[in-house]
């Protein structure tokens, strides 16, 4: 009670970014150092794990793509190892909470078994752990469990910066790790059992399209984070309370109605109970008119395999598409330290302005923030104003978008040959600590560099980009 009250007084002042900053910090702390101690005796000190902890985060969607192809990457890859040096002889895989995309959960148990076929001589099966104990003396446990701060603390930590100690994939190099699963023998990939679980009305309806220039689209749907995000449903205090993702969806309007002007089909995909505010016959609204339906889950991968490209705004359910090497249009982007992650995306990212001074906070600052709180009252604290993108930033960025991907080889904007653009890519790359840190870590994410900003966005905003 009297901590509540504290909190709550200490959120109205200037300090209160101190308060969330430090909150975690020496567990961060804590969890950091043994990460990197780990780091050093693996890459250095070349000392091998006799066990691999890797991780599926079940609760959210997005990330759960990565945690399910990199698991059964690296379980393809124990089961072949047949290296005698390599000491690794356990792998444990912890399925954390509850699924939230039936359709993932049920093809990852259907390949997972499929690799396992005649490779166990014993199986124990409980009411949380499924262990099989494997012919040449490894054993693979299935641990189901509910979140765990530390646990997940630091399996964040490692699988964002310099990969799982020991794994034999990165969760990051997800569309590469998908092209190795495609090749094994006996896999079934997701999109194949995806439409296997569409109704046949709806694949002869879809039919038609497919062979159509096909862009998909995710909103961000204020209604899915008043559900998931524990905040306010009035819509001023929303506004609040999701300030640094809150986003108005009428500002892409002009750019997809641009869209279908070239008579592109815009599938909506996602969850909403919300109609999106534009009537066409080549947009799609499979979010809202199929929102209820148990086929929504096959549709998340089914029309992704079938794109050109992704817009998003920000919504988890994106990944999905980035699975199948789409290139990206990512509007209204909020953070810069991760952007090495990202693969083959043109950001439009959002403006951090100082409230006092009124001036752009360059890039150079931005990108050592790592703390990301949604809340209004932490960058008030910070003394910081956060603007989305116009429409004229989103609809010239998309211009030049659609002509590097009509014109970039595989269109792989990391050998994209604009100037001004790999000039802001080296740029982003000499400053960014963490990408130096770990660019010599055997399991760290390996693709080259394939983030873009729009030559517009740069000539406009010398001051954000290239300070």
């Amino acid at each position: 009670m009297i901590k509540n009250l504290i909190i709550k007084f200490i959120s109205k002042t200037k300090i209160y970014y101190l308060y969330i900053e430090n909150k975690y910090k020496f567990l961060n702390i804590f969890v950091s150092l043994t990460c990197q101690f780990e780091y050093f005796c693996y890459n250095y000190l070349k000392c091998r794990p006799r066990k691999i902890n890797l991780f599926i985060q079940r609760k959210s969607f997005g990330e759960s793509i990565y945690d399910y192809i990199n698991s059964l990457t690296n379980i393809k890859r124990f089961l072949d190892d047949s290296n005698s040096e390599y000491r690794t002889n356990q792998f444990d895989l912890f399925i954390i909470g509850s699924k939230t995309n039936q359709i993932l959960d049920s093809w990852f148990l259907y390949n997972l078994e499929i690799f396992l076929e005649n490779k166990f001589k014993k199986k124990e099966k409980t009411a949380k752990t499924c262990s099989y104990f494997l012919h040449n003396q490894k054993t693979i446990n299935i641990i189901y469990v509910q979140a765990k701060g530390f646990l997940l603390n630091k399996y964040k930590y490692t699988s964002s910066r310099g990969g799982v100690i020991g794994s034999y994939a990165n969760r990051f190099d997800l569309v590469d790790n998908y092209k190795f699963l495609l090749k094994t023998k006996g896999f079934r990939s997701i999109e194949d059992f995806s439409k296997q679980n569409l109704p046949m009305g709806i694949y002869k309806k879809l039919k038609p399209i497919l062979s159509k220039k096909i862009i998909v689209f995710y909103d961000y749907d204020i209604q899915n984070r008043i559900n998931s995000n524990n905040v306010s449903s009035n819509k001023n205090q929303l506004k609040q309370d999701l300030y640094l993702r809150y986003f108005d969806n009428s500002i892409i309007k002009t750019t997809i109605q641009h869209l279908l002007d070239f008579n592109f089909y815009i599938i909506r995909l996602g969850r909403s109970s919300i109609e999106f505010p534009i009537k066409h016959k080549n947009f799609l609204d499979f979010a809202h008119d199929y929102s209820n339906t148990n086929f929504i889950d096959s549709l998340d991968f089914f029309i992704p395999h079938h794109s050109n490209f992704c817009i998003t705004l920000g919504c988890g359910g994106h990944e999905c598409s980035r699975l199948y090497g789409l290139p990206f249009l990512f509007v209204g982007y909020h953070r810069y330290d991760n952007l090495c992650n990202l693969e083959n995306s043109m950001i439009i990212s959002k403006k951090y302005y100082d409230s006092i001074s009124g001036n752009l906070i360059p890039l150079s600052k931005l990108i050592n923030i790592n703390i990301i709180p949604y809340s209004k009252k932490y960058w008030d604290s910070r003394n910081i104003i956060i603007k989305s993108p116009s429409k004229i930033e989103i609809k010239e960025s998309l211009i030049e978008f659609l002509d590097y991907i009509t014109n970039t080889k595989n269109k792989d904007f990391s050998v994209i040959k604009n100037k001004r653009i790999k000039s802001w890519m080296k740029y982003y790359l000499r400053i960014n600590k963490n990408f130096q840190k770990y660019e010599n870590y055997e399991n760290r994410y390996k693709k080259d560099f394939s983030v873009i900003i729009s030559e517009y966005e740069l000539k406009n905003y010398k001051d954000l980009f290239f300070k």
